[in-house]
């Protein structure tokens, strides 16, 4: 038996966060890790948010993937939606539902192919316990950029035109139009408010060349109406923030960019408007007879257009091959396959996805059909296609294109995947710690700088190599070096594997132990399982006939029965029938093939393809081949792009009239004659193909650690940014203000990387916040995702926002809407030897004018820093009470009355990550929780277990502000572990004692923040000691020797809950306990430590209190007691210091039960005492 272990991301479609799906062989690692068993029943139904339609591009190819909508096209749908009477957090969630709601049908993510290939790298790597670049499998070269900056020169009449009136008002007019333009230089200039937005009076072809390859990138100043906060001086520097070293930096000299022999081309004029291109056109619904605007980012182009978007192509290539004959186009094309590597073309005016009009370009990621031949750029002057040199894909972008988007949708060209959660939902807590989140959105100017690359990012590229560590009882130190510029000799990442999680993919029916499963690990996958069947002295009535639990990507992907008379050499597909109705299960004989899979696969027919919604019972009539030797096959055939979790097949018989001719259980690992190999429909990897399986699946877990500083393109963490406001100035230029909020590094950022969630390839939504398939998942209701920062300082910060929750039965108070974007909350995440920085965050109401707006700013006084990651700790806000139930329901139902009520909620649902255990634990929880039937009243009338509110409204929208509506989404807190919560719970894993033990603790770090010591260790019981010595009055006087000294021992428990002893070990020749001044039941004693060791060890706590002196006799003072994890025991005393003695000198000693070893923390005052003249 194998129990299939994936390298990589989830193939359930039902787990969503990060990217597209796998297709690669995986076994166990080098290195074997325990398992923790999820009971993760595999989802029976497809949910894909796109169209078939969409989907067939994004599998061919030749797909769009467009840019987010910014805040201020937001902010203007909202308001066309609410009205001019609409708050400011009534816009805010209206927009971010509208966003929501945007994602759910639009593509926005990586080349699939290049991402596939990404992923493929990392499972390779994790199954050899190594990384892609050890393996030799990272990105490395030159990589060209063919890059045009185009400009609309003609101009472009139109009779009738249907279209929308804008952007935001999707009203459908007809009107008689000419369209001109834009040429460069016409962007309007920003508002006197915005502190955010590149602006330049041109850009020109230099901008664009500096900006994508040279080194010291642009050297004048720019806005300078704004003043630049690093030397104080009028406009901003952006020196030498170029996309050649970003990618210089971020993959460690691997990479280098260039433009070719032709560099940048600006500006070339093309002979229409941008209307022409990318107009948005109504089109006739033929069954309702309306016309549509459509979504917000079509293109259909003018009706005089019939290629749309893709005629610029065409024409871009006509103008430059007019203009020079022999255009260099094969040095475009460096690895030789006929297609240009990465096309760039960059549009004049103002995008419409940043604000523009209805007739822009929407910046967006797309492709032209390779079937096309007004898309070769150079037929090599032969009539042969296969040596021409044709687009392909191409990314858009607009004129006042910066660093951060640059290379932010480069990164999609190399295979990443957007790191944000792009459900509307929530926002996941990277943001700003890596450039695929946030991270390329912020800087002193937008974009300028962009944050760097995560440990993750890196790592998936072979861009770094993690030492890999598996950490003991005996503390192991690093130096972690920034993850920028790591200082030579210093570690630039770590990885700690976690054991593997195991997820049910399918219940094996009863009496049965294991089954034969397709696996659904390759691509384009040709999967045989085949054995021989004699059947010479057979008579009909014949068939075969088997237990079958299939989900496999409708239409697309198929398995079949295969018959072969000639030993093997062809086969034929045989119908697939129910036992016991009858009725037909494969596809037809008048199947359509829609997406033209079976013709590809070479002609077949019969295939199980869907989902059979668990198992059945199928057979098949083999009655054809009686008297005959042959061979029957299970055959599975994959594309590529995505794969459901497959086929299982159990209990396989063939009977020939009453005669039992095969009876096969799949028991045992018994193969029985059957001969499983693997090929494919087209070259590339390899997978495992069929084998015998549990129906279990293991999900490999890990944590990532990295060292943040400010430094190299790291230096953009200093300006995070909160919104205070997004609009356009009359001129439609951009006004955009922002808070300038620093992140708290130095520091260390722990990573958690669980590959049990993915996303879908197509129509992913990142959410971190679905309540069925992550946030309700063990091992702890809360935020999960394939990629979260543990955030070191999650209590949610709050604003004077007054949120409510409107449903039809009131209005209620809802302190979590208070809470700031996740861009704000996630600034602190890092651990680090410093307190985090103060910072102020902004609310702004009367926002359409300068005039009008007000402002009020709310300051947070820093934070003490946290050296130290500690898994037995949660850190995740949990769940509050709410000042009054939020009523969802009230009437009769059935007839029954029915009173909902919800009292709870969690505090900041999308914060943070819940920390990996072995078993579940439950979130934070108030005092006089109940986990379920709390919310009904009375409770013993139609129990409902849903009552911890996560989320709000039917896009579950980010700002839960005045929302209406009764769609208040709740989870039943302890469902995920099979348990009913009740009371106040600490949220933390080590109370009941399901931590791994891991510890990840800063000792010190460089004076310039370059590097950190690291400390790891696994001890699931560990207490951290500290305290200090002090007086009452400073001491500048002999006489004041006399006064005692207050002595401050503390420990904290970051282990698993247990009893505990803090031991304050006093020098008895130079202090005398005071007697009774110990606090917190504390006793004083004469032991030593290894004495009370081992009077803990051999009596537990009451072998400690008896130890208990006199005050006169102490050497020691001693608390004993069980704790909890998380918590902080202290005790004060004081001493009197011996006559002459200058010195007070503590030491204080944390140790338990089961620790592996005890920490101790050294205190002492020295006096200096002024020389008096006598």
């Amino acid at each position: 038996m194998v129990k299939r272990t994936i390298r990589g991301w989830s193939m359930l479609t039902c787990f969503v966060l990060l990217g597209m799906l796998v297709s690669v062989g995986f076994a166990h690692p080098a290195v074997a890790h325990p398992i923790v068993t999820e009971e993760i029943e595999s989802d029976t139904s497809a949910h894909h948010h796109l169209s078939d339609e969409i989907k067939a591009t994004l599998k061919d190819g030749t797909f769009n993937s467009y840019q987010e909508p910014d805040e201020i096209v937001l902010a203007n749908i909202a308001r066309a939606q609410l009205g001019p009477d609409a708050s400011q957090a009534e816009i805010e969630s209206a927009a971010a539902q509208y966003l929501a709601e945007w994602h759910a049908s639009t593509y926005h993510g990586p080349d699939p192919q290049a991402y596939q290939k990404l992923l493929q790298n990392e499972q390779r790597a994790l199954t050899a316990n190594s990384s892609p670049a050890a393996m030799g499998l990272d990105v490395s070269g030159t990589l060209r950029l063919f890059t045009v900056a185009v400009e609309f020169a003609g101009s472009d009449s139109v009779t009738d035109f249907v279209h929308p009136i804008s952007v935001a008002d999707r009203t459908c007019v007809t009107e008689t139009l000419t369209f001109e333009g834009p040429l460069h230089g016409e962007i309007a200039e920003p508002g006197p408010r915005d502190n955010y937005s590149l602006w330049l009076p041109e850009f020109d072809n230099e901008y664009y060349e500096k900006l994508i390859s040279s080194e010291e990138g642009i050297t004048e100043r720019v806005r300078p109406d704004l003043i630049d906060p690093e030397d104080g001086q009028a406009g901003i520097d952006i020196s030498g923030m170029t996309m050649r070293n970003y990618f210089d930096e971020a993959s460690g000299g691997r990479v280098d960019f260039d433009t070719g022999p032709a560099g940048v081309i600006a500006w070339l004029q093309v002979p229409h408007s941008e209307a022409y291109y990318a107009a948005n056109a109504c089109t006739l619904n033929a069954e309702t007879g309306e016309y549509e605007a459509g979504r917000i980012q079509s293109m259909n182009g003018l009706p005089t257009n019939p290629k749309g978007t893709d005629q610029l192509v065409a024409d871009i290539i006509e103008v430059i091959n007019a203009d020079d004959p022999n255009f260099p186009w094969d040095d475009y094309d460096m690895d030789g396959d006929g297609i240009i590597d990465h096309v760039v073309f960059i549009h004049a005016g103002e995008d419409r996805a940043r604000g523009g009009p209805y007739t822009a370009f929407w910046a967006h990621r797309g492709s032209v059909s390779l079937n096309d031949d007004d898309f070769v750029a150079d037929d090599q002057g032969t009539p042969s296609p296969d040596d021409d040199i044709r687009f392909a894909g191409y990314t858009m972008q607009y004129e006042a294109l910066d660093l951060g988007v640059l290379v932010h949708e480069f990164g999609h060209d190399l295979g990443y995947p957007d790191l944000y959660d792009t459900s509307g939902e929530g926002e996941s807590d990277v943001v700003w710690w890596d450039l695929m989140s946030t991270g390329s959105n912020l800087g002193k100017i937008g974009g300028f700088p962009p944050t760097g690359l995560s440990a993750w990012t890196k790592f998936a590229l072979g861009w770094t190599d993690p030492e890999i560590i598996e950490p003991g009882t005996t503390p192991q130190d690093v130096v972690l070096g920034q993850s920028s510029n790591p200082p030579a000799g210093t570690t630039q990442a770590v990885r700690v594997n976690l054991p593997d999680t195991e997820v049910v993919y399918t219940e094996p029916q009863e009496g049965s132990t294991q089954t034969w499963w397709t696996n659904n690990d390759q691509d384009w996958a040709d999967l045989r399982l085949t054995r021989d069947v004699d059947l010479t002295g057979a008579t009909a009535p014949i068939s075969i006939s088997f237990d079958i639990d299939y989900i496999i990507e409708e239409d697309w992907d198929y398995m079949f029965l295969e018959v072969s008379m000639d030993g093997g050499t062809t086969f034929t597909q045989t119908r697939g029938l129910e036992v016991g109705t009858d009725e037909e299960i494969t596809t037809p004989n008048d199947y359509a093939d829609p997406n033209g899979r079976l013709s590809d696969y070479g002609g077949l027919q019969y295939g199980y393809t869907g989902s059979s919604t668990g198992w059945l019972r199928a057979y098949h009539d083999l009655s054809d081949y009686a008297g005959e030797q042959i061979k029957v096959r299970f055959r599975q055939a994959t594309d590529a792009g995505f794969l459901e979790r497959g086929a299982y097949i159990d209990n396989i018989a063939i009977t020939a009239a009453d005669t039992e001719i095969l009876n096969d259980p799949v028991e045992n690992d018994n193969a029985n004659g059957w001969t499983a190999t693997v090929e494919n429909f087209s070259p590339g990897p390899l997978g495992e193909g069929w084998i015998q399986s549990d129906g279990t699946v293991s999900f490999p877990k890990y944590y990532l650690i990295e060292w943040r500083n400010l430094d190299g393109f790291d230096k953009g963490l200093q300006y995070t940014y909160n919104t205070i406001l997004s609009e356009e100035t009359a001129e439609g230029g951009r006004d955009f203000q922002v808070d300038i909020i620093p992140s708290n590094v130095p520091g260390m950022l722990v990573w958690v990387r669980d590959t049990r969630f993915g996303n879908e390839p197509f129509g992913a939504d990142n959410s971190i916040l679905n309540a069925d398939n992550q946030f309700g998942q063990g091992p702890s209701e809360g935020a999960k995702g394939g990629l979260l920062v543990v955030d070191a300082h999650a209590e949610p910060l709050r604003g004077p926002r007054n949120s409510t929750i409107t449903t039809d039965f009131g209005t209620y108070e809802y302190p979590p809407g208070d809470n700031w974007r996740g861009r704000v909350q996630t600034t602190n995440a890092a651990f680090t030897l410093d307190d985090t920085p103060e910072i102020s965050v902004t609310l702004a109401s009367g926002v359409e004018s300068a005039a009008t707006t007000v402002y009020t700013s709310t300051v947070y006084a820093p934070k003490a820093g946290l050296s130290g990651f500690h898994d037995a700790l949660g850190y995740y806000p949990g769940v509050e009470e709410l000042p009054e139930p939020v009523k969802t329901f009230e009437g009769e139902f059935g007839g029954d009355f029915f009173l909902r009520l919800k009292p709870y909620a969690f505090s900041d649902p999308d914060a943070s990550v819940v920390i990996p255990a072995k078993e579940y634990y439950s979130p934070r929880t108030p005092a006089g929780f109940t986990g379920e039937g709390a919310e009904t009243s009375p409770p013993s009338v139609n129990v409902s277990t849903l009552e911890t509110i996560f989320t709000i409204n039917e896009a579950g929208s980010a700002y839960p502000n005045d929302v209406s509506g009764t769609n208040v989404r709740s989870v039943n807190v302890g469902a995920a572990g099979e348990q009913n919560i009740i009371g106040a719970q600490t949220g933390n894993p080590g109370s009941t004692n399901v931590q791994y033990g891991y510890h990840f603790e800063i000792v010190s770090q460089a004076a310039n923040g370059s590097s950190g010591v690291v400390r790891l260790s696994q001890q699931p019981f560990k207490a951290k000691p500290s305290g200090s010595v002090t007086f009452e009055e400073s001491v500048t006087t002999i006489a004041n020797l006399s006064r005692p000294a207050k002595v401050n021992a503390s420990m904290r428990n970051v282990g698993g809950k247990g009893p505990l002893v803090l031991y304050s070990d006093f020098d008895e020749a130079t202090a005398t306990y005071i007697s009774s001044s110990a606090t917190s039941s504390a006793i004083p004693v004469n032991a030593s430590l290894a004495e009370t060791q081992a009077a803990f060890e051999s009596g537990g706590i009451e072998g400690v209190k008896a130890l208990q002196s006199s005050a006169a006799d102490a050497t020691a003072i001693v608390w004993v007691g069980e704790v909890d994890s998380g918590v902080v025991k202290t005790v004060n005393y004081q001493l009197t210091r011996a006559t002459g003695a200058p010195n007070v000198q503590v030491t204080n000693t944390a140790f338990g039960a089961g620790f592996a070893e005890s920490e101790h923390t050294q205190l002492g005052i020295t006096l200096s005492l002024p020389i008096v003249a006598r």
